[in-house]
């Protein structure tokens, strides 16, 4: 993993190969983020979040959501709960 400047990531992490944080990012704690997520600038991530290799993070992150990023990088499913609450299919 890439990790930048200004970077928190919280206890009970695991974090695939590949992975890039760029400057500013904090990760709460018990997250699961898989190979080659890039994170944007200036991101917020809660506790007990998952989120699919190959994503790419723009925004923050609520706590326990799942996210899995599509081929497109306007088709993002956000699941809570069991169920997709955003997202195009």
């Amino acid at each position: 993993c890439l990790i930048n400047h200004h970077c928190e990531i919280g206890d009970g992490n695991l974090l695939g190969p590949g992975c890039m944080l760029s400057g500013h990012v904090k990760i709460g704690n018990n997250c699961l983020i898989g190979s080659g997520v890039i994170f944007e600038p200036h991101v917020n991530i809660g506790n007990d979040v998952v989120i699919c290799s190959g994503s790419v993070v723009v925004g923050d992150i609520k706590n326990k959501t799942h996210i899995r990023g599509e081929k497109k990088l306007d088709s993002i499913s956000v699941y809570q709960g069991g169920r997709i609450v955003s997202g195009k299919s």
